[in-house]
């Protein structure tokens, strides 16, 4: 799932923390680096695999359909549809069932001309 690239840039980040949470010093710019190569990895997947599982608020400016498409490859996939289900991708929804029930999108949101490779 992880380029080389990506494997790398989460080493580095993991290494560092991981220092930190065990009380080793990190220089502001040590913290300034990771940082950016984290906000840098999140922006390397690819639409529905960003590591960031929060709400993102910025999605109709993005051209998302909604605030959790982002992420939504990570989520759990049931064989059947629940509750839970995201009715266009199919995967638990992060905002839960409130959010599933409260949400009017379906596959046929998707426009037909979004992952078309000249875009």
């Amino acid at each position: 799932m992880f380029s080389s690239e990506q494997y790398l840039a989460l080493n580095k980040i993991l290494n560092l923390c991981n220092k930190a949470i065990h009380g080793v010093s990190v220089s502001r710019a040590q913290a300034e680096e990771i940082i950016n190569l984290t906000e840098d990895l999140n922006r390397s997947f690819s639409i529905g695999y960003s590591i960031d599982l929060s709400s993102n608020p910025e999605y109709e400016k993005q051209g998302l359909l909604c605030e959790w498409e982002h992420c939504i490859e990570l989520m759990p996939l049931s064989k059947r549809l629940t509750k839970l289900s995201c009715r266009v991708f199919g995967h638990n929804c992060p905002g839960g069932a409130i959010k599933v029930s409260s949400c009017d999108k379906t596959i046929s949101d998707i426009p037909k001309n979004r992952f078309a490779k000249n875009q």
